[in-house]
């Protein structure tokens, strides 16, 4: 397993909704690609849910996240439905209190 980077992807929502009020995930991945693979997409769940993002459990998004088989060590692509995230524009100073907090 890798380890996900909290601070830093949060500092990519910070980044990339400095000049936008909001992003979706799939956007996100976009400019971000996901380097630990499909655990990270739960990562980025998890810092919506816990961030007050907006997660829309009625819409929904397929992601594409290139991973490597175990098997074959070759790159290989994988596709994920999941609810849509969008992450908005946020205070630094309520961000900073967040940070402090580590997902359980």
């Amino acid at each position: 397993l890798k380890r996900l980077e909290w601070d830093r992807m949060r500092d990519a929502i910070a980044t990339a909704t400095h000049n936008q009020p909001s992003i979706r995930l799939s956007e996100l991945l976009r400019v971000r690609p996901a380097k630990a693979g499909v655990i990270e997409l739960i990562g980025w769940l998890q810092i919506a849910h816990d961030d007050g993002h907006r997660i829309d459990h009625d819409a929904e998004e397929i992601i594409d996240v290139q991973t490597t088989d175990e098997t074959t060590r070759q790159p290989q692509l994988v596709r994920v439905k999941m609810p849509l995230v969008t992450f908005h524009r946020t205070e630094e100073k309520k961000n900073e209190s967040l940070r402090r907090m580590r997902p359980r």
